[in-house]
């Protein structure tokens, strides 16, 4: 990545011990600061670095680039079967007027960005539209990719399901089998109490 900077930070100089704050090249490096959003650093580079955003919509992919100071025409989006590559080159503008000194600063950046996507997209089908210093691209998504996406249902699982139904099932047996043998045993106490009777009433006779 080629660039280049003219911001103060990049030129040699003697720093006082304590800067004044009317020294026009602090000025000029805090503007340039601000029109980039971010403090420190060489301005050129931080220039050249857009901010992207890509979201799954479904049915294709949405690629968002923030690209101030970018022209139409300064910008380039091209398709390498499965690699979107957007490049370009960014310009930004400084300028002071303190204490009759007037300073004029340009930072000038190039960038270049390779998204690989998860598909080979149709070239003919790629949307690009820029607006606003904001640069859109539509990647719709083929039939073939549109298919494998599927939902898959989460179900219970069926192991612990059946080990609740086989449980509950041999409670019931022995259930059943307890009740067998008491019925069996008040069976024999009533056969021992007639046979008892009986013997009573021999005995008497």
């Amino acid at each position: 990545m080629a660039s280049r900077s003219l911001a103060p930070t990049s030129r040699s100089r003697r720093t006082p011990a304590v800067p004044s704050l009317m020294d026009p090249f602090r000025l000029m490096d805090s503007l340039l600061s601000d029109v980039v959003g971010t403090r420190g650093g060489n301005a050129g580079d931080l220039l050249a670095q857009p901010r992207m955003n890509i979201e799954d919509k479904g049915n294709e992919i949405r690629v968002t680039a923030e690209l101030p100071g970018v022209g139409e025409t300064d910008v380039e989006v091209t398709l390498d079967d499965d690699m979107l590559i957007i490049a370009g080159e960014k310009r930004q503008e400084g300028e002071v007027d303190e204490g009759g000194m007037r300073l004029v600063e340009r930072a000038f950046g190039r960038f270049r960005r390779a998204i690989q996507l998860p598909f080979e997209p149709d070239p003919s089908q790629v949307d690009a539209q820029f607006r606003d210093g904001v640069l859109t691209i539509t990647i719709p998504k083929n039939a073939e990719q549109c298919d494998r996406q599927r939902r898959i249902e989460v179900r219970r699982d069926s192991a612990q399901a059946g080990s609740g139904s086989r449980s509950g099932t041999g409670q019931t047996a022995n259930t059943s089998s307890g009740s067998s043998s008491s019925d069996q045993r008040s069976g024999q106490e009533r056969d021992a109490r007639a046979g008892a009777q009986r013997e009573t009433a021999d005995t008497a006779a």
